[in-house]
């Protein structure tokens, strides 16, 4: 058996797994707690069975929106305004989840410039990474 030394995780991988897990967490038990609530029938925004039938169905998203709420479709973050509906928790736990990749990816390039280790590539690299990944979020950039 040979002893073989590991090589040590860079600072910038650390922060970022440690940003992108424990956010991650918080946004999945938010969203479980949401989840939990809308299958009980606490106050859903959706009704589930119409929901469901019209993704089977192969149906469009402005039309599955319509049938389940019997309102207009909301395209963007409609649960901001709906967190009083079990729906409009489970998404925003879901959102927060998501989120957790892009301040993950700040906080790392942000570690990487301040611990001035990683080569100016990967820096830069991180900025042009978490730029689009903010831009995405926020709605500015999509496909």
């Amino acid at each position: 058996m040979s002893n073989s030394v590991k090589p040590k995780a860079l600072f910038a991988g650390k922060v970022y797994g440690q940003c992108t897990f424990w956010i991650g967490v918080v946004g999945l038990a938010i969203g479980l707690i949401g989840m939990i609530l809308s299958f009980a029938g606490v106050n859903p925004y959706f009704d589930n069975q119409a929901l469901l039938d019209g993704l089977w169905a192969g149906h469009r998203a402005p039309t599955i929106w319509a049938e389940a709420t019997g309102r207009e479709f909301q395209p963007g973050h409609w649960y901001l305004s709906r967190l009083g509906f079990s729906d409009g928790i489970a998404m925003l736990g879901i959102a927060i989840a998501c989120l957790a990749a892009v301040i993950g990816i700040w906080v790392a390039t942000l570690g990487m410039v301040m611990k001035k280790r990683e080569p100016g590539f990967f820096v830069v690299l991180g900025f042009i990474l978490a730029l689009l990944l903010t831009l995405s979020v926020t709605g500015i950039l999509s496909g």
